[in-house]
């Protein structure tokens, strides 16, 4: 009797589950966004977290546990270390004063090969780009760069939420008058600096409180708000521009492949001529 194997539908079912929970997550970590929360004054707090996790942190905590950390590790070197690099400077036999013109020679001439192996670097990397190396067509490009970088990067910010905006100054100086000033000019900074982010963002200010203060003589100030942007559109738009900066290398190849052949084909009848 033959026997017919029948397909196992149980293990290619379990593939497609796990290709669509593989596909979840990755959908969930591209619709997660990276805060980062900011609080100025005069000590600075930053802090970037994703997911619930904090990958970096500035705060005047962390500094001082670097600085204990530096400290026990110069603790930790003894001073055997001390005495065996004394020792070994004492061996060190004392150069003569004669080779240190020879070295001021040396010194100049690799100075020069540095120097021409950065001109043959610059070179290569416009080469590698298709540029001849000719200003105007190097400005050019560069103008064609920053068209191309434009969209995604208007794109990016225009993605970029700022809650909880808070901030408060006290506007101070040596004087009445010179508060006063300072009050002004703080004012139009301020409010010009918001139109600016009204224009760019999407900003969600909580309170703005700008005072005076004609006795103490010293402007304070405090900033805090969170930053928020998805991940999933960060690198959306790092793609866009990256698709939009080859697509301006191959259209700078092609013309300068097209400039090569028409040189070439009116090389040719002054070399028949000839």
């Amino acid at each position: 009797r033959s026997t017919v194997r029948t397909p196992n539908r149980n293990g290619g079912l379990m593939g497609w589950l796990i290709f669509i929970d593989i596909l979840l997550i990755i959908v969930l970590a591209l619709m997660l966004s990276v805060t980062v929360n900011v609080h100025l004054n005069d000590e600075t707090r930053i802090k970037i977290r994703y997911a619930g996790i904090t990958i970096f942190s500035v705060s005047p905590e962390d500094e001082k546990h670097k600085k204990q950390k530096k400290s026990k590790e110069k603790q930790k070197k003894s001073p055997d270390d001390k005495s065996d690099n004394i020792s070994a400077d004492n061996e060190n036999p004392v150069q003569n004063t004669e080779s240190t013109p020879n070295k001021a020679k040396e010194s100049k001439k690799t100075h020069k090969v540095g120097k021409k192996a950065d001109n043959n670097g610059n070179d290569g990397l416009l080469s590698k780009l298709g540029l001849s190396g000719d200003i105007g067509e190097t400005i050019e490009f560069v103008k064609q760069l920053i068209l191309s970088a434009s969209k995604p990067v208007k794109r990016l910010i225009g993605h970029i939420r700022v809650s909880n905006f808070y901030l408060f100054i006290t506007a101070s100086g040596e004087d009445a008058a010179q508060a006063a000033m300072n009050y002004g000019k703080i004012n139009w900074l301020v409010h010009t600096a918001l139109a600016v982010l009204y224009n760019t963002v999407k900003l969600n200010v909580k309170k703005i409180d700008i005072t005076a203060d004609f006795t103490s003589g010293k402007t304070e100030y405090e900033l805090s708000c969170k930053v928020k942007l998805r991940l999933g559109t960060a690198i959306g738009c790092v793609l866009w521009f990256l698709f939009r900066t080859a697509k301006l290398y191959l259209k700078i190849n092609s013309k300068n492949a097209n400039k090569t052949a028409t040189a070439e084909s009116n090389t040719k009848p002054k070399a028949e001529k000839a």
